[in-house]
């Protein structure tokens, strides 16, 4: 009976303790999150092409931590939707008569932008897995398209004109000039498809490695340039979210004095438990 006793309070503390560090774990992870891009793109982690690396780090490192700063100024708001019943008579489904059809569906539509909130974080970390895998699509065929055009514009550099030549000059204009045609989601997949049909052909000059295609290409000629920007940016972002709206409940629980067990059981349940 001693032991039962004295462990008791033991397995609480080290509950109480691991809670702490979770909680302080998601509010330090919401920094770096928003501190990863510069370090990451830096270093070569993601691969980028390298007239874009310094301001792809900046520009989201830079809307991460705005982003952060705007979901901690909005907190007030985002504890009525994440807590209905205790932190605001706001949403909260019993503050009012519930007579007409009209005030079934204002009920209605709070409680499903109460559970719309608390899933966000989930949402968004899909969102930006999607992000992910559309970055690395999209920059799969910037490269494809970078090394067909570089590949054409030696043939066109070539001192002796040739029937080769004056195709190879008419297939970079080609080139050049598809925007997005046929794109899915920004995607360049005419371009990319174009692109592919050249370099298929026989006799090409050597092109270089995909490493030093990227470093060479300049800024004005990086293909798909906007939707490489927007994809990187859209990744980080969706990641940052997540880890800041999930703190930032944390946050919310702590200032507004809840318990697990509050949330696990309900406010009404904890008011009307026998202690």
């Amino acid at each position: 009976m001693a032991l039962n006793a004295t462990s008791a309070p033991t397995r609480a503390a080290r509950v109480e303790a691991f809670a702490r560090f979770f909680k302080s774990y998601m509010s330090v992870s919401a920094v770096v999150v928003a501190s990863l891009p510069i370090p990451l793109t830096s270093l070569g982690a993601i691969p980028t092409f390298g007239a874009q690396r310094a301001f792809l780090s900046t520009y989201t490192s830079l809307f991460c931590f705005l982003l952060l700063g705007f979901i901690f100024y909005s907190r007030h708001v985002l504890a009525v939707w994440f807590f209905p019943d205790i932190a605001g008579s706001r949403t909260a489904p019993d503050t009012f008569a519930v007579d007409t059809l009209s005030d079934h569906l204002i009920v209605l539509l709070r409680g499903v932008l109460s559970v719309f909130v608390r899933l966000l974080p989930f949402l968004l970390i899909c969102s930006g897995l999607f992000m992910t895998y559309r970055y690395h699509q999209i920059l799969t065929e910037a490269v494809v398209i970078a090394r067909a055009e570089w590949t054409l514009g030696k043939l066109v550099d070539a001192p002796v004109t040739s029937p080769k030549v004056e195709e190879a000059s008419r297939e970079l204009t080609k080139l050049r000039e598809m925007e997005y045609g046929a794109s899915s989601f920004f995607v360049p997949i005419e371009q990319g498809r174009f692109a592919r049909k050249v370099l298929s052909a026989p006799g090409l000059p050597a092109t270089p490695t995909v490493s030093n295609l990227l470093k060479e290409v300049p800024l004005d000629r990086v293909p798909a340039a906007h939707s490489l920007m927007a994809s990187h940016l859209a990744m980080f972002l969706c990641a940052e979210a997540a880890f800041v709206l999930m703190a930032i409940r944390e946050y919310l629980q702590d200032t507004l004095g809840l318990s697990d067990e509050t949330q696990i059981l309900g406010a009404r349940a904890m008011a009307s438990k026998p202690r």
